[in-house]
């Protein structure tokens, strides 16, 4: 913990009742205690098999038994019957930081190990990814204002489990960590029958360090450009100097289109699309447009102008009842200072502000929160927070 920036006086940890994420709340109850820190564990019901409510209240019994604070999420509404278990993921980290950020609780943590870091930098090479994707999992990242903390990625899952096992605390087996047909269980499976296995995962640990460190230096380099050579405007929109984007190296290029593409358009393009789109605008008889994940991409003869596209912009309905946080076209954080009293849609601006969230209310624009509150009826305050401008 002395390694991690300070997680603030209210914590919350991610506890699906394994051994991985029950050590980890079993560590934190007692680090929170000696520091006078309030620590609250979060169990997501997905909901995907039948029990699962009773497997959920199961984990919430024992962590009461353990003298942890706990609460609840599910899951509600129809499930999709393709690209499951990323949806589920996305799901489930979606309820946890809605419930944090509603909460004042600027740090999760969650009890990815060692063994989880050597899966992942085995899926990633077979994926052929990046010097960032190799570096895997780190131990801090910050996703919407909240804090992921992953404090135990040096530590083995065999020695988790044998600090449950000494405090005579049981754990909830996933069925589900055992299918093949998913990715992580295979590599996990491969790894575990390896010869050699513990020094081979060890070996991918000191790669993903390495590569880490290598990424970390690369940012650096790119920031400082970033800071000499790009504009962003009120909506993410991003002007870079060509000349500037066209002296550095090409893994430096790469950085800076991504990071103004997904400012700008709210989504992380794939490396091998940034990497064609590169190579495009090397090219002498580039097109003077092109399109990168939602953002459209267009050359002048001193500037690279990046902005969101038009089409697509999301209409999302804020319900009374939901989450006082509204995450609008990965862009912008909506919050509300009480819970809504009526239904609005948050959608694209009007006019020049298209690219801006702004409120409706049975078809009239309240008006966009970017530049002033909007207060609503039952003297509800909504500000807009751009994430682009407090993002790394």
């Amino acid at each position: 913990m002395a390694e991690l920036p300070d997680p603030g006086r209210s914590i919350a940890v991610a506890v699906s009742g394994g051994p991985d994420s029950l050590a980890l709340a079993v560590l934190l109850r007692d680090w929170a205690r000696s520091e006078g820190r309030k620590l609250v564990a979060l169990i997501v019901d997905h909901g995907l098999r039948p029990g699962s409510d009773v497997e959920a209240d199961l984990v919430s019994a024992r962590l009461s038994d353990a003298s942890i604070t706990n609460r609840i999420l599910r899951w509600d509404g129809t499930k999709p019957s393709a690209g499951l278990q990323a949806r589920a993921r996305e799901a489930r980290y979606g309820l946890m930081l809605d419930w944090c950020r509603g909460q004042g609780v600027g740090s999760l943590f969650v009890g990815h190990h060692a063994d989880d870091q050597a899966a992942t930098v085995a899926m990633r090479i077979a994926r052929g990814s990046g010097i960032d994707g190799i570096g895997a999992m780190r131990p801090v990242v910050d996703l919407g204002g909240v804090r992921i903390c992953r404090p135990l990625l040096s530590v083995a899952k065999s020695e988790l489990v044998a600090m449950l096992r000494d405090q005579d605390l049981t754990w909830v087996e996933d069925p589900t960590n055992d299918d093949p047909r998913h990715e992580r269980n295979r590599i996990d499976r491969e790894l575990a029958e390896h010869p050699g296995g513990g020094q081979h995962r060890a070996r991918l640990n000191r790669l993903a360090t390495r590569a880490a460190r290598a990424s970390d230096a690369l940012q650096l380099w790119t920031d400082r450009i970033w800071a000499d050579a790009a504009v962003s405007g009120v909506a993410g929109d991003v002007s870079l100097d060509l000349a500037v984007f066209r002296s550095v190296p090409e893994e430096i290029r790469l950085r800076l289109l991504l990071r103004a593409a997904t400012q700008a358009g709210g989504i992380l393009p794939g490396l091998e699309k940034v990497e064609r789109a590169v190579a495009r605008l090397d090219r002498q008889d580039v097109p003077r447009t092109l399109t990168l994940g939602h953002a459209i991409v267009r050359l002048s003869r001193r500037h690279l102008r990046v902005q969101r596209e038009q089409r697509n912009l999301p209409l999302d309905d804020w319900l009374p009842g939901a989450a006082p946080s509204l995450l609008w076209d990965g862009r912008f954080r909506l919050d509300a200072s009480a819970p809504l009293t009526g239904p609005v849609t948050v959608g694209p601006g009007v006019s020049d502000a298209s690219l801006l969230p702004c409120i409706y209310r049975q078809r009239e624009a309240l008006g966009c929160p970017l530049t002033e509150a909007v207060r609503l009826p039952g003297d509800v305050l909504v500000r807009a927070t751009p994430l682009f401008m407090t993002a790394p």
